[in-house]
């Protein structure tokens, strides 16, 4: 067991406060579990085609539940699967209503081609209504948006969204303006699923209450990310256990570069057994302009809360916060041959698990964003492990023993940018090259007098990308060599948009990439572009450049 260092800054006060309001959920709980107990139900679907805040005509007070002594009042004004479709307008909150009032089946709610803003008065309650189940709440909902409806609160309703039973998903809404919480998981349920939404403008993005376990928050596609940004509290926050926040971009636009900040922590977490990130592919999410990456502060010292994998950058206090590693944990990197970095370092124990990364330095400290190995430590808790060089830079480490949290970030240690190594190799779409190009098809001889004329538009069958805005950073290229390097453009960037990012103009030979599934490469060069076949480059590829004299590359920080 760790005992943790250095808080640098305690966000207690604001979690306190800010959760203290959800106390009446509790509340709400004893009015839920209190509804009617209905017959055994059929699946429905609901689909919402007004942008009004109506709830059914059973609803008589209004409050979204169906309450004791309410009875279905029927009619074309709600959603009553037994009052027909002619004529039938169907609100958000009366589908909800009426998933509710037919127990724990999979009903789905869905929007067609509606468009617009719905503007809520008070809370949209999922799962208030008795279910057939034995936890008397109606679980299985499925609220399937379409990208084009928002769900505000004006404002004034505390939250937009309170799920309050299990297995409901909430995806593809633009959820805001909900000064508690965009979306609370209460109490009384467990593994709900929350993709796809674009949360903003709210007290807290995402609120999961202590005894709501097991929640998905993302995924590993870009269909099931959210969109987390702009609340002016934390966008995730977590008091409970078994929860999974994966493949999210928190704190920033949907290009996941451009910046905009949560008030408070990316993610805060104050339960065990959570999981930020992950080590399958698409599982890390992007966490950057916070006033923390991911506050751990509040977890147990044994929580098992694991924070790995994830792009981390221009948070302005720590990327992870909670328990310092130990002295030590990265003792430095060097060159290991082949166009690949060795870094060592000790962590805590043997057994620990270390995992490195780029560092991304910026006034709060490092900051890893980008994954560059993991390693176990052995006897004496000495680790070591290498990677494919990306072009200098720095490293930084996390480390964490079996049943423990992730720690912060390690002090930095340099990666040197070389040697490099010319890859040797005969493409089939061009001739050998030989570091100093002609205008001859041979490729050998003298450089150009001039200066190739570069436009940004893609050579033939090339995918279009849309220009990066966000922060750039410079990759150092030695001259006579081909660097490896590693691409954070988008997936299907152009080669010539990559081309176009070498400076100065004119050094530029060519640029290659091995290709696995054919077992060999593919060229592109700027002055014989009708015979090059690398056309496009996907984020997170490795090309080697290779320029007649020192240079540099331009890529986005991720």
């Amino acid at each position: 067991m760790r005992v943790p260092g250095h808080h640098r800054k305690s966000y207690a006060w604001r979690w306190t406060a800010a959760l203290a309001g959800l106390a009446v959920l509790a509340v709400l709980a004893a009015v839920w579990l209190a509804a009617e107990p209905q017959d055994e139900a059929q699946a429905a679907s609901f689909a919402v085609n007004v942008l009004t805040d109506d709830p059914d005509l059973g609803d008589t007070d209004g409050d979204g539940a169906f309450d004791a002594g309410e009875t279905d009042g029927g009619g074309s004004a709600g959603c009553d699967t037994d009052a027909g479709t002619s004529g039938n307008q169907c609100s958000l909150r009366a589908a909800i209503y009426e998933a509710n009032r037919n127990g724990d089946t999979a009903d789905t709610i869905t929007f067609g081609s509606l468009s617009g803003t719905i503007t809520t008065g008070s809370w949209l309650l999922v799962g208030a209504a008795a279910g057939a189940g034995g936890d008397g709440l109606a679980d299985n909902t499925t609220i399937d948006g379409n990208l084009t409806v928002t769900v505000s609160g004006g404002g004034v309703a505390g939250l937009c969204f309170a799920v309050s039973s299990s297995g409901n998903t909430i995806r593809d809404l633009l959820i805001t303006g909900c000064p508690g919480t965009g979306i609370v998981l209460a109490a009384t349920g467990d593994q709900n699923f929350i993709r796809g939404n674009t949360i903003f403008g709210n007290g807290f993005g995402i609120g999961i209450v202590a005894g709501d376990d097991g929640n998905t928050i993302g995924g590993t596609t870009t269909t099931d990310r959210n969109i987390i940004r702009d609340n002016t509290l934390a966008g995730v926050s977590i008091l409970s256990n078994g929860n999974s926040v994966t493949g999210n971009c928190i704190g920033t636009l949907a290009d996941c570069i451009t910046a905009a900040p949560n008030g408070g922590p990316g993610v805060v977490v104050a339960g065990i057994d959570n999981t930020v990130g992950g080590t399958t592919a698409g599982a890390g999410n992007t966490i950057a302009f916070n006033a923390v990456g991911v506050d751990l502060t509040g977890a147990p010292a044994a929580g098992n809360d694991i924070v790995t994998r994830n792009v981390m950058f221009l948070n302005t206090g720590l990327g992870i916060g909670g328990v310092a590693p130990p002295a030590g944990l990265l003792a430095g990197c060097a060159d290991a041959g082949g166009g690949s970095v060795a870094c060592t370092g000790t962590a805590g124990a043997p057994g620990d698990i270390v995992d490195l990364y780029r560092a991304n330095i910026d006034a709060g400290g490092p900051e890893g964003d980008f994954f560059l190995c993991t390693a176990v430590a052995g006897g004496g808790g000495a680790w070591g492990c290498t990677f494919p060089n990306p072009g200098g830079g720095s490293a930084t480490a996390t480390e964490r023993a079996p049943g423990d949290n992730t720690s912060e970030f390690s002090t930095a240690a340099g990666i040197p940018a070389g040697p490099v190594i010319t890859p040797t190799f005969t493409p089939t779409a061009t001739p050998s090259i030989t570091n100093t190009p002609t205008l001859t098809p041979t490729v050998t001889g003298t450089p150009p007098t001039s200066t190739p004329t570069r436009t940004s538009t893609p050579i033939p069958g090339a995918a279009t990308a849309t220009p990066t805005t966000g922060p750039m950073e410079s990759v150092t290229l030695l001259g006579g060599a081909c660097s490896p390097v590693i691409s954070t453009y988008p997936d299907g960037t152009a080669v010539t948009t990559i081309a176009g990012a070498v400076s100065p103009a004119g050094i530029l030979i060519s640029i290659w990439q091995f290709i696995p599934g054919s077992g060999g490469w593919q060229g592109y060069s700027p002055q014989f572009p009708q015979a090059s076949d690398l056309t496009v480059v996907d984020r997170l590829d490795v090309i080697f450049i290779c320029v007649s004299s020192a240079g540099s590359w331009s890529r986005p920080i991720i």
